[in-house]
C-alpha cells in the first residue's frame, strides 16, 4: 500500500476522548464513511434511539470534515464520518 493513512497505529480512543488503556477502548474503533454533515447527524441520532450510547457527540473537526462517536451494545467504538 502506498498510502500511509490507510493504516496507521494510532490511538482511535484519543480521538472519541476514550482512552486507549483500561474498560473503555476495546482497540479498534469502526469508521463508516457517509456523503454529508446530514447524514452523520442522522446516524448518529438513529444509532442512540437503539441502543448506542453515545461517546462524543458528532461537530466539525479541525480537518474540515465532520465525524461523531458512539458506542455499541457489545463495547465497541463506532465512528460516522464525512470528509465534507
Amino acid at each position: 500500500m502506498s498510502d500511509p493513512d490507510i493504516l496507521r497505529p494510532l490511538h482511535r480512543g484519543e480521538a472519541a476522548g476514550v482512552a486507549p488503556e483500561g474498560t473503555g477502548f476495546r482497540g479498534i474503533s469502526l469508521h463508516f464513511p457517509t456523503d454529508s454533515r446530514d447524514a452523520v447527524d442522522e446516524a448518529m441520532r438513529t444509532a442512540e434511539a437503539t441502543g448506542a450510547t453515545l461517546v462524543k457527540p458528532a461537530a466539525a473537526a479541525e480537518w474540515g470534515g465532520h465525524f461523531g462517536y458512539f458506542r455499541d451494545p457489545d463495547g465497541y467504538l463506532l465512528k460516522f464520518v464525512t470528509a465534507s
